[in-house]
């Protein structure tokens, strides 16, 4: 978090003397009785470093809850959203996979799709190794699209199951340093933009059509403020 500190620390420091200081000295010209320097000083010092961390404070969670949204609506564009217009494309027509041995064709309804929300990148990163584990890249056959679409998918009996995980937010580290070495930095410098993914991520949630089988699957310790079933 080092540069983007410096970064608000400079911003801060100009919005200082280009609002703060000026409008302080207006009103001590107003101010009848006389102050005692020492007092004067201790409390703009006061004042100011108040200001200062309050501000600061407030440009960071903006700067997080930015980042959040970024990252949050690229995944819906990019992922969520490209499935649903397939699924809605196709209409009652069957959708074809394609895994690495394989092809098989799937009626709309019977294709669930479950998306995992994690509340630390410690925990996304665990979630994510267990779908590559456990479900096998199948690349879904469409016109619709120049480049290859593929989702982490296992068939069970007659359906096929997605299940994924916001991979935006493995850009994450380099939204708040690119500097961070290991995955326990990591997982505390950006902890807090999780609760602000998750968040922004449910609104987005609400555009989906509930006819398609979309589930949500919450973070540990979070209720869901909508859930599809």
């Amino acid at each position: 978090m080092t540069k983007l500190r410096l970064i608000f620390t400079l911003g801060f420091i100009k919005e200082a003397f280009t609002s703060f200081v000026p409008t302080v000295l207006a009103y001590l010209q107003f101010y009848e009785e006389k102050l005692d320097p020492k007092f004067a000083i201790t409390l703009a010092i006061f004042t100011f470093l108040l200001l200062f961390i309050t501000m600061l404070l407030l440009k960071i969670r903006e700067y997080r809850k930015s980042v959040a949204r970024a990252l949050a609506y690229g995944y819906y564009k990019n992922f969520v959203e490209k499935i649903c217009n397939l699924i809605e494309a196709k209409g009652r027509n069957k959708i074809k996979f394609i895994f690495q041995h394989r092809k098989e064709e799937f009626d709309p309804d019977h294709i669930t799709i479950h998306i995992n929300l994690a509340n630390s990148y410690l925990a996304f990163e665990k979630k994510f190794a267990k779908i590559k584990s456990s479900y096998k890249i199948a690349y879904i056959d469409s016109d619709a699209y120049n480049h290859p679409f593929f989702v982490y998918a296992k068939i069970k009996k007659n359906k096929i199951i997605i299940e994924d995980i916001p991979r935006t937010l493995f850009a994450l580290k380099f939204y708040v340093d690119p500097d961070l070495d290991s995955l326990k930095k990591i997982n505390k410098e950006t902890l807090k933009y999780f609760s602000s993914f998750n968040e922004e991520f449910q609104k987005l949630w609400s555009r989906i059509d509930t006819s398609i089988n979309f589930h949500l699957k919450p973070a540990a310790g979070e209720m869901m403020k909508r859930m599809v079933n």
